[in-house]
C-alpha cells in the first residue's frame, strides 16, 4: 500500500530496556495538564457536544459534481468534491451568539494541511438537499440547523485515509474523521 501510494517511509530498529518500558508507562499513567482548547471526535450519526452546542454529522459523501439542476458545480479534471452534511443543536436553552468567536469548518488532508470550503459548491450542494450552506451567527435556544457544505480537493489526495473535518465552536473544535 505503501508504494502503491507513493509514500516514502524508513524503518530502523531500537533496543530499548524494561526500564524504559516501565518508565513510559507510568508517564502515561499520570494525570496530563488540561489543554486550552478542547477536542472531541464524533463520527457520522453520532452527536459531540461541548458547552451547550451539540454537532451531529449525518453523511459525508465524495462525490463528482452537485446541484439541483438550476445551480450546479462540477469538480474539475483532477479534483473531487468532499460533502458534509451536519447538524448543530443548542442545548443550553438560551440563544447563542458566535459573532464574537464564528463557527468554522475545514478539512485536513493526511498531511496536515487546510482545506476552505468551497462556496459554490456549497451553496450548489445545499441547493440540491434543500439545507442552509451558511454556518449560523445566533442559534435560537433549544433549535437545531442542519448545514450542508463541500470542499474541492485534489482527487489523487482523496484516496488516502486520515482526512478530518474540523467545525471550530466556541468552546473547542469537533474532528470528525
Amino acid at each position: 500500500g505503501l508504494k502503491r501510494d507513493q509514500i516514502k517511509f524508513k524503518m530502523h530498529h531500537e533496543w530499548i530496556s524494561k526500564k524504559d518500558i516501565a518508565q513510559s508507562k507510568s508517564a502515561d499513567q499520570k494525570p496530563k495538564a488540561k489543554a486550552s482548547t478542547q477536542k472531541k471526535k464524533a463520527e457520522v450519526g453520532k452527536s459531540v457536544g461541548m458547552g451547550g452546542v451539540w454537532v451531529k454529522v449525518v453523511s459525508i459523501k465524495i462525490r463528482q459534481d452537485v446541484g439541483d439542476g438550476f445551480t450546479n458545480f462540477e469538480s474539475g479534471a483532477k479534483e473531487s468534491i468532499y460533502t458534509v452534511i451536519w447538524e448543530i443543536r443548542n442545548q443550553a436553552g438560551k440563544e447563542l451568539d458566535f459573532s464574537g468567536s464564528p463557527l468554522d469548518i475545514f478539512l485536513a488532508d493526511p498531511n496536515g494541511k487546510k482545506h476552505s470550503l468551497s462556496v459554490p459548491a456549497s451553496e450548489a450542494f445545499a441547493g440540491e438537499v434543500g439545507k442552509q450552506s451558511k454556518l449560523p451567527i445566533k442559534l435560537g435556544g433549544l433549535a437545531k440547523q442542519t448545514i450542508a457544505t463541500a470542499f474541492v480537493v485534489h482527487r489523487g489526495m482523496i484516496k488516502k485515509s486520515g482526512w478530518k473535518v474540523h467545525i471550530a465552536i466556541p468552546n473547542g473544535d469537533v474532528i470528525l474523521q
